[in-house]
């Protein structure tokens, strides 16, 4: 086919502004799709949950049910029961008494909870105590986090050791001196005579340093918990504390309650700050390292050079160990003797590895910065190499950072979307409040953001962000990860680089693989938008999927087949070795036997030099400095080089940008377009069925705030596309794609902030048309059609000749121009005409109002303009922020993203036509119309449990609300080409 592109893009630059009603895209297409419906349909398995977040608890049996009833009719499928800080005293005036954690009136409120939810279809997920991380009054001291602390202390003038003052709950681990030599320095083991039975007061001398290394608790207490339930942080190293706190706390969550009433026990992103102790950590060392921790304890804390690097890596990897082997492998089972499943943000301190999702059932990530390599993608990479579909995101947190209030549903659904191309799957909106009605709007919410909950102003129209989303995550469940990039993590050199305390390994990751800039921001939409690592853009950005992977989980699940390397259901075609410094030689001879198969690695800025750790680091260094050069021959760092080795490609860049050119070499993008575009990202599944063959959905995402029109081009060898609108639950086929070499070039056309599934069944019929002018034509049965907004010539040409039609005029947009009366909700209950459209804000009765306002009109139509393919679009112009449409009493739909447009022509008729436009703003206005709160009384009650939102600081002043217009009515016309009997052979798939 042989298309006129710029005609194309000019129509359909027209074609896309008003395309977001389901009768402007896809009139009667359905038909013509060969997938099952059960997309458009998911199971309620597939629904979004909610964070329901219990703060206090003040919770009644009566309004826990009318707001489970409330999420259930918003299209939630689910809830995360997690008891927070209380945010008001006890009032009886008010229905607000908090019940004390775990307490048998709490217990009580929390099975009916859980036993409503499940008669009503929902999932009940429940956090393993209140606040984070695991906690709380049954932990006593021995059994809270602990870390190892050193002290230094300077010989006095007479040479005696004054040794540091310890608590009753410390322990005294060893005592070094330093005695300097002329290589540096020596340490001599002193803790015997220190601390030995009947020894005599060790003197030494004044110029000596003596190091004292303590065990020493954290304190740190659980992070905003509920009333009852503080106390000290968990020791997650430990599987003797796990287990008393499963007795003390997790048991009562699930005694008394029937087997698949729970679905899982959730913890946390792990934030045990300072735990890296355990009282078993130096048998556990011996055990999994071969060598003694306690004598070389000076280099974890001290820079000594290599010797340092080594003994830090092997301590974080038997903490890492033990964070695996006794807590999230014994929660696991402790979950499943009771008909559950472990749940689990499996990052943070103390320093959890990536193959900790392997003892998890529903792994989890967060951040939504798509392009950082953040711990959603952390997440999805090992729920592919561990063959687990369902990665479960905390959605939204701080989406609109510092704003709670201002997050819009268009904002929501780009970060859903940014969500959804890391990799995660199932989202939890974080978070929706439990909020009585006596405590008013704006009501409780957590301090931070999202605000999800029963007092959003865009509450109603909710279900069609929930309803989108639950046709996507069931996409994106089916079948396997198509990703052709292997990205090997800089996990050794993050664990040799970190002394003791904070490590937290992904966001380690995270910062080497950003270039090391100074500050990555965790959160906030604008900030996911603007920040990139170098590596994942050239990745991404050139059209490849990729996993990020810990060298442990390459060195013991990789597997090289059909010269692709193999981890789980994950398949790759080359390996991306990004400025690593020192790697596990298991994981290079993996690396080493793919390359020998014929596959290809790429090594950036530097080759692997050294393995860290072990009996033997140096003679381990030594075979992986010769397999290295095996692989790469003889490139050096100012010498770029590809090599051959065995069947395949050693390949060494000196830096990122470089790294496209090479990707391409190996093997052609996945998903491409003419020109890069940094804005649009996918995601690519491929479903195994019996014969004739797979089926591929590409999920694809503008997550720019432009229209685009793309020729893209799919790594899919002669198929018939179809194209998936999530949002509508609507399919049509596309009558101008093109089958070139093996791959298929559609045209797709996308709003900003807009998603498509580019699905290819086993049709292999080619395009019905080779050449036409028609903006976004589709194919249904025997015609072929499109909708044009302005006059001109437009033609289909067929194998069998070209057929033209000529349009001459289309009708101009007409203004609405009102009055408008305008009826505003509680808590005003008042009205007003409006001769012309401003903000809520302009006007003092309304400048502090949050809610809805209903607007009513009347426009005059024509009859002259309605009929049979005569297209009506009501254009709203600037909403803030979302609009509900009713036309003639008859509901024509819901606008809440830009574009606003709505198709209306089924229920205009001619002559006088009434409209009704119910427009909900921000639920920041009415707080900014209210005092700050006072939680004097609430300190005094609870102490300071949460910090304080900063809302009226950052939103000094209300945002402007309403329908601010212009409004129009425009027109368009549906043109339809029949085919000729080749033609519909070929659209129907026929020999």
């Amino acid at each position: 086919m042989h298309m006129k592109k710029g005609s194309w893009l000019f129509m359909a630059i027209l074609f896309i502004s008003f395309s977001s009603s389901p009768a402007a895209r896809t009139k009667a297409t359905d038909s013509t799709c060969t997938k099952p419906s059960s997309w458009k349909h998911p199971p309620p398995s597939n629904r979004m949950i909610a964070w329901w977040m219990w703060y206090g608890p003040a919770v009644t049996e009566v309004e826990i049910h009318r707001e489970l009833l409330a999420m259930h009719e918003a299209g939630l499928g689910g809830v995360l029961i997690y008891p927070s800080y209380p945010q008001h005293v006890d009032d009886p005036n008010l229905g607000i008494r908090n019940l004390r954690f775990l307490s048998p009136e709490y217990l009580r409120v929390y099975r009916d909870a859980v036993r409503f939810a499940h008669r009503l279809g929902m999932t009940v997920d429940v956090v393993g105590g209140s606040g984070w991380p695991f906690g709380g009054p049954s932990v006593n001291i021995n059994e809270a986090s602990h870390s190892v602390r050193i002290v230094k202390v300077q010989a006095v003038q007479n040479g005696a050791i004054k040794t540091p003052e310890i608590t009753s709950d410390e322990k005294m681990v060893a005592a070094f001196v330093l005695e300097p030599t002329s290589q540096g320095a020596t340490f001599h083991d002193v803790t015997a005579r220190l601390f030995g039975s009947g020894n005599t007061p060790w003197l030494a001398s004044h110029r000596k340093e003596v190091f004292f290394f303590i065990n020493s608790p954290t304190r740190m207490r659980v992070k905003r918990p509920s009333f009852g339930g503080g106390g000290y942080v968990l020791n997650h190293l430990s599987s003797r504390a796990l287990a008393h706190y499963e007795f003390s706390t997790l048991d009562k969550l699930t005694n008394g309650l029937t087997p698949g009433e729970l679905r899982a026990i959730f913890t946390d992103s792990l934030e045990a700050y300072g735990s890296d102790w355990t009282d078993q950590i130096t048998l556990e060392f011996r055990r999994q390292r071969g060598y003694d921790l306690i004598p070389n304890l000076p280099y974890l804390f001290l820079e000594l050079g290599r010797r340092t690097e080594d003994v830090r890596f092997d301590f974080w990897e038997t903490v890492s160990q033990l964070f695996v082997d006794d807590y999230a492998g014994p929660l696991q089972k402790w979950a499943h003797e009771r008909g559950m499943q472990s749940e689990m943000q499996a990052y943070g301190v103390p320093a959890v590895p990536q193959r900790a999702y392997a003892r998890m059932d529903l792994p989890g990530g967060e951040a939504y910065s798509w392009k950082e390599f953040t711990s959603g993608r952390w997440a999805s990479s090992a729920a592919h190499f561990y063959a687990k579909n369902r990665v479960l995101a905390e959605y939204a947190t701080w989406a609109g950072m510092p704003n709670r209030f201002t997050d819009t549903l268009d904002d929501l659904k780009l970060v859903a979307d940014l969500q959804f191309l890391t990799g995660l799957t199932e989202l939890g909106a974080a978070t929706l409040p439990y909020s009585p009605p006596s405590v008013g709007i704006p009501g409780w919410q957590d301090y931070a953001g999202a605000a999800f909950g029963l007092n959003q102003t865009w509450w109603p129209f909710f279900h069609d962000l929930t309803s989108y989303v639950h046709r996507a995550s069931f996409v994106l469940e089916q079948g396997s990860p198509v990703s052709d990039v292997l990205l090997y993590l800089p996990v050794e050199d993050v664990e040799a680089s970190a002394p003791p305390g904070n490590l937290d390994t992904m966001s380690g990751v995270l910062d080497r693989l950003a270039a090391l800039q100074k500050h990555i921001p965790s959160f906030g939409l604008s900030n996911a938008l603007a920040y990139s690592a170098p590596v994942v853009s050239a990745i991404l950005d050139n059209g490849y999927a990729f996993d990020g992977i810990s060298g442990d989980i390459l060195a013991s699940r990789g597997v090289v087949k059909d010269r692709r390397l193999h981890v789980g259901e994950g398949s790759y075609a080359l390996v991306v070795l990004p400025r690593i410094t020192g790697m596990r030689f298991r994981a290079l001879e993996k690396i080493a036997d793919f390359v020998r198969a014929g596959g290809a690695v790429v090594a950036i800025g530097k080759l692997p030099g050294r393995v860290y750790g072990g009996t033997q680091p140096l003679r381990e260094t030594k075979r992986l400095q010769s397999l290295v050069g095996k692989i790469f021959g003889g490139a050096t760092a100012n010498s770029p080089s590809k090599h051959k080795y065995g069947l395949g490609l050693g390949i060494y860049i000196k830096n990122e940008r470089e790294l496209p050119q090479e990707l391409n070499r190996v093997l052609p993008p996945d998903f491409s377009l003419p020109k890069a575009d940094p804005h649009i990202g996918f995601v690519h599944r491929r479903v195994r069925v019996p014969p004739p063959g797979d089926e591929d959905d590409y999920f694809v995402v503008n997550t720019g705030d432009d229209s685009k029109t793309l020729m893209a081009s799919f790594r899919v060898d002669r198929r018939q596309p179809q194209l998936w609108d999530l949002e509508k639950g609507s399919s049509s086929v596309p009558a101008d794609y093109l089958f070139q070499g093996d791959r298929t070039i559609v045209p797709l056309a996308l709003l900003p902030h807009r998603s498509i599934v580019v699905h290819f069944g086993p049709s292999k019929a080619p395009s019905q048309i080779l050449e036409t002018n028609l903006p976004v034509p589709t194919v249904t049965g025997s015609e072929v059609s499109g909708v044009i907004s302005s006059p001109g010539q437009f033609y289909v040409k067929e194998r069998l000749g070209r057929v033209q039609k000529s349009v001459t005029s289309v009708p101009s947009a007409t203004a609405v121009l009102g009055p408008w009366k305008v009826e505003f909700g509680l808590p005003l209950k008042t009205s007003s005409v409006f001769t012309r459209l401003k903000s809520w804000t302009d006007d003092p009765e309304t400048k502090y109002f949050c809610g809805v306002g209903t607007y009513t009109t009347e426009v005059e139509v024509p009859k002259s303009l309605l009929g049979r393919d005569k297209l009506v679009w009501l254009d709203l112009g600037e909403i803030r922020d979302a609009a509900r449409v009713w036309v003639n009493g008859h509901r024509a739909g819901d606008a809440w993203q830009a574009p606003f447009r709505l198709e209306i022509d089924h229920w205009l008729q001619p002559g006088t036509n009434h409209l009704q436009i119910e427009v909900a703003n921000m639920l920041i206005n009415c707080l900014l119309g209210q005092k700050p709160p006072d939680y004097a009384k609430l300190n005094a009650a609870y102490g300071d449990r949460f910090p304080r939102p900063e809302d009226w600081k950052v939103n000094p002043n209300p945002l402007p609300a309403g329908l601010l217009g212009p409004v129009r009515l425009v027109f368009g016309e549906r043109i339809h080409f029949s085919l000729s009997s080749e033609g519909r052979s070929v659209a129907n798939g026929l020999p």
